[in-house]
């Protein structure tokens, strides 16, 4: 599951290098429905479900998905939220078209702090609990510890200094991903 931080601090230019670098780390994959299936949700003060697990079973639908979803352009970096709407609403359960086998993996990006860190830490440690890996992506970040506190392991968590440098660490990810 692709979560995509949202908020105002992004700008317009640097979502679509984010959006971007989300569907050309879906490109990598095989897609199908024996294969490796995506969700995809965005989160500022508000959390937005793009679509699930099952609304697309093939490479070009999901990459032609991530590309089209909008930028709100809402403040706010309520990445516990997102966490919140995963574990709650069972994003991964196979009413959404998650299957039971499956491993269940977020790749969380984003662009800054959290409005509130404490919540976000507690709510991905509730999620990390349901069995969910979580993937840290911090861009421009220069305080890593919530992005450390968030990941499921401390070698998930990957940072790049700008938006433009995003693609240098897609290998690295994408091989995560597929090792789990």
């Amino acid at each position: 599951m692709i979560v995509e931080d949202a908020s105002t601090s992004i700008g317009q230019a640097n979502w679509n290098i984010q959006t971007r670098f989300a569907a050309d780390v879906a490109n990598a994959f095989t897609v199908g429905p024996n294969d490796v299936l995506f969700a995809a949700l965005i989160f500022n003060r508000n959390v937005t479900r793009n679509f699930n697990f099952n609304t697309y079973t093939n490479k070009a639908d999901v990459v032609k998905a991530l590309l089209s979803i909008v930028y709100p352009y809402n403040p706010g970096t309520y990445t516990h939220l997102a966490f919140s709407e995963i574990r709650t609403k069972n994003l991964f359960g196979t009413q959404w078209g998650g299957r039971e086998d499956s491993k269940k993996v977020v790749i969380v990006l984003t662009d800054g702090q959290s409005a509130y860190p404490d919540k976000t830490i507690t709510e991905s440690q509730l999620l990390r609990d349901t069995g969910v890996l979580i993937i840290s992506v911090g861009i421009g970040v220069t305080n890593t510890a919530e992005l450390e506190a968030m990941a499921s392991k401390p070698e998930y968590v990957f940072t790049t200094g700008s938006y433009e440098t995003l693609d240098y660490i897609k290998n690295d990810l994408v091989q995560l991903a597929c090792k789990n």
